[in-house]
């Protein structure tokens, strides 16, 4: 694990030349501006910075705040009483009207009447009265508020780790993003230079053939050579474009809006303690996140066994009676109980309401088990990954500087006539691809970082030092 480092270290400073005037060079275009004005170069802190506040994924996460505050004031509602206002309008024929003169539409005799001799229904007048009331209902049931005031604290506690895993995800996804922009400039720069190498090679093995000191074929082999790298830059030039346009999304940015970016880059090659690290798995915001979801089913459970507790019901209703709507005011009323609920038999509908949540608990449970191996498997290969690409790295500077070397030496051979074409044509495309390989390298190791920083639970611009230094602690 540290020979790598050790190994890294060592390639860098020998080689790490072009790789230093890379990372210091003038900002890097991905996508120039139509009218030709300078584009602000963006830092990778800018970038991810911007993505924090207009990635469209992003804010559908903070939008499901605006769910769970709704989820808030329904629980809230299982503990306070409803209120209502009506009014209500009846006209009908009663008998009982005869027996007062306030709301007496016949004029019965009391003699007739004390008798038995009532008037004939058909005889009665319709009765039309008015009413005004507010009402209310108050249930109380302790079991259920209380779970159902816990449960909505729960899911705020879940929502806030769903919004820091979402908030990681973006920020590795941006960090790549960032990384891909510069390393395809990288490939494009070092494509341009070995075509521009390539093209004076050309040039001179032409002057060389007017002169009869080369043949027909070196020429034919040196155009070959220059030719097949012009594709190669039209694909670099591409995916530079390509790289800009994504960054540009994740930023909730148009993928053509003109944007620069920084190109200095700091690997980050401190010695890693794999087994300390991979210990910070279990506070991974996804895994403590479908641990509060599990809570939040068991509070869900209580809630709908409170269906089959004592409860307490309040009612109440005050209200006016009349004739005519002038003489409303004149005549109230009211009424209130006090009932004490003892659930005993509601046909197995809430047995079977806390079954189906105790099945649902059991399967997340299950769920989160394998949600935590997968997620120490992810850990461990992300680890194993960044320790790979650091070693490929080391060998990657070595063989840019090999290369780099043998081309020297073969192409001061072959200005003294010691060397042919096609070895001089075979050592620029050696280069070119230690290059590329190189530029590839850097990248892998910068992305496979963030990722393994991810992977742990961390946000990916948490700096390795300060990791091990709190392992170390």
């Amino acid at each position: 694990m540290h020979s790598g480092a050790v190994s890294l270290a060592i390639a860098l400073a020998i080689v790490g030349a072009d790789a230093t005037k890379a990372a210091m060079a003038d900002p890097v275009i991905g996508i120039p501006d139509p009218a030709g004005s300078e584009v602000p170069a963006l830092t990778l802190d800018e970038c991810v910075a911007s993505a924090l506040t207009g990635n469209t994924e992003l804010e559908q996460e903070r939008l499901r705040r605006r769910e769970v505050a709704g989820q808030k004031w329904q629980a809230v509602s299982s503990a306070l009483p409803s209120v209502d206002v009506s009014g209500i309008m009846s006209s009908s024929r009663d008998p009982s009207f005869l027996l007062g003169e306030t709301f007496s539409a016949f004029e019965a005799d009391t003699a007739a009447a004390a008798a038995g001799a009532f008037p004939t229904p058909s005889t009665l007048t319709s009765e039309t009265l008015y009413r005004a009331q507010v009402g209310g209902d108050w249930e109380l049931n302790p079991f259920r508020i209380l779970n159902a005031m816990g449960g909505v604290t729960v899911r705020e506690d879940q929502l806030r780790y769903d919004l820091d895993a979402a908030t990681h995800r973006i920020v590795e996804r941006t960090m790549a993003a960032y990384y891909e922009v510069a390393a395809s400039r990288d490939q494009l720069d070092a494509v341009e230079t070995e075509l521009a190498a390539r093209a004076e090679f050309l040039d001179i093995a032409r002057r060389r053939f007017s002169l009869g000191l080369a043949t027909e074929l070196d020429t034919l082999q040196a155009a070959v050579s220059h030719a097949n790298l012009v594709p190669e830059r039209r694909r670099a030039a591409k995916d530079l474009h390509n790289a800009a346009s994504r960054l540009n999304i994740l930023m909730g940015r148009d993928a053509s809006t003109p944007i620069a970016v920084d190109p200095a880059m700091q690997l980050e090659l401190e010695p890693i303690d794999g087994a300390a690290l991979l210990q910070r798995v279990e506070g991974r915001p996804d895994l403590r996140s479908t641990e509060k979801q599990i809570e939040f089913l068991h509070k869900q459970r209580g809630v709908e066994a409170a269906a089959q507790r004592p409860s307490l019901q309040l009612g109440g209703a005050y209200g006016y009676v009349a004739r005519d709507l002038e003489t409303l005011g004149d005549y109230d009323y009211w009424n209130a109980t006090l009932t004490l609920v003892l659930p005993v038999f509601d046909g197995f509908f809430t047995h079977g309401r806390v079954r189906e949540v105790e099945g649902t608990i059991a399967r997340t449970e299950q769920a989160l088990t394998e949600q935590t191996r997968q997620a120490r498997l992810e850990a461990s290969t992300a680890l194993e990954e960044l320790l790979t690409a650091r070693e490929i790295l080391a060998a990657a500077d070595l063989n840019v500087a090999a290369a780099d070397r043998a081309l020297d030496q073969i192409t001061a051979r072959f200005d003294v006539g010691k060397a042919e074409y096609l070895r001089l044509l075979n050592a620029q495309s050696d280069r070119m691809n230690a290059r590329s390989q190189a530029i590839r390298a850097r990248y892998d190791v910068l992305v496979q970082t963030a990722a393994l920083k991810r992977s742990l639970g961390l946000d990916p611009r948490t700096r390795l030092s300060g990791l091990t230094e709190e392992d170390s602690e």
